[in-house]
């Protein structure tokens, strides 16, 4: 009867050992499923926060859309402007002509003519220009004023990068080169034509003469006007934008280029200074002029010319990038009529 009494209470302490074992696997289970209810909730607080974090970036990307059309509407309103003061400063001209000088009925209607030729040209070809002219003054205003809160230790490593990024610019203006006997002979020929001329020379003394004027401190005056020169008018895309205004399309690409040289212009009057912002005079001057040329004689530029050309300019680039970082001291200044030449030698041997 004892060994039966015992029997029995082993048995029950079998099933409570059993019933203890299924009591901790259903808390496994359910240990679990807590886990796993914990990794949704942590991938839905993840998810929670992409999409937080994609709003923020929509936002921020709305707010540089909304500041390029800010500067874009203020690009059309100086461009604008500019328009204004030239069509008042014409009429104004016409008008002290019209009274001051004695004129025959045929010297009145020729400056008539002139007048509406110019006014046409004004409206019709310029703006695009002017835009650029406007991007380039704003920029390098908004870099000049930021040069003047950077430590030196800043402005050296701000240098190398400018440096760097004149080199980039460069390269990627040389990759496409074609016709290189006539590229290298034209940097030859043009580097002893310049240091015949001794440009550099005469540069630098037109610089001192503007610091001196001006009140300009910044040591790298000539570099920074040589560079954004380059940089901003040395291209295919402002010699494809010029051809396009002048021939009366779009000036949608010199539009595009402003936005592009207005940051540029930033980027290098922070580094260089006032010689950045001077470099918008040289700006308009070559832009009008081929624009000008465009209007009567578009079918010179072929793309040959204009390959030429960026080839040449990238070539010129790179060595500032040289000077920039401070590798070697090169001449760029005195190699510049090489721009000239091989556009000379392309006419001349490409048909």
């Amino acid at each position: 009867m004892a060994y039966f009494f015992i029997e029995v209470t082993y048995f029950l302490l079998e099933m409570t050992y059993f019933l203890l074992e299924i009591a901790y696997f259903f808390m496994e289970v359910t240990y679990f499923l807590l886990e796993i209810a914990y990794f949704f909730m942590e991938v839905t607080y993840f998810l929670l926060e992409m999409v937080y974090f994609f709003m923020e970036v929509t936002y921020f990307l709305l707010e540089i859309a909304y500041f390029f059309m800010e500067v874009t509407y203020f690009f059309m309103e100086v461009a604008y402007f500019l328009l204004e003061m030239a069509h008042f400063l014409l009429e104004t001209g016409f008008i002290l002509l019209t009274v001051l000088l004695p004129l025959t009925k045929l010297k009145f209607l020729f400056l008539q003519f002139t007048y509406s030729k110019y006014i046409n040209f004004l409206n019709r070809t310029m703006v695009g220009t002017l835009v650029n002219t406007a991007a380039v003054i704003v920029g390098g205003t908004i870099g000049l004023l930021l040069k003047k809160s950077m430590p030196v230790r800043v402005t050296i490593i701000y240098f190398q990068a400018v440096g760097l990024f004149t080199l980039a610019i460069g390269i990627s203006m040389v990759v496409k080169m074609e016709h290189i006997l006539i590229v290298v002979s034209s940097l030859a020929i043009g580097s002893l034509l310049g240091e015949w001329l001794n440009i550099e020379a005469g540069a630098e003394r037109m610089s001192e003469y503007l610091k001196r004027k001006f009140r300009i401190g910044s040591d790298k005056f000539s570099e920074g006007l040589i560079t954004a020169f380059l940089l901003f008018c040395i291209g295919s895309m402002t010699i494809i934008g010029t051809i396009q205004e002048g021939t009366g399309g779009s000036s949608d690409l010199l539009f595009t280029k402003s936005l592009m040289d207005f940051f540029s212009g930033l980027l290098l009057a922070s580094a260089f200074g006032a010689g950045v912002i001077v470099s918008a005079i040289p700006l308009l001057l070559f832009q009008g002029a081929l624009t000008l040329l465009a209007m009567y004689a578009s079918s010179f530029f072929t793309p040959t010319i204009v390959l030429g050309l960026t080839s040449v300019g990238g070539i010129l680039l790179i060595g500032l990038g040289i000077n920039i970082l401070e590798i070697k001291k090169l001449r760029i200044m005195n190699m510049l009529p090489a721009l000239l030449v091989v556009v000379l030698l392309l006419w001349i041997f490409v048909k």
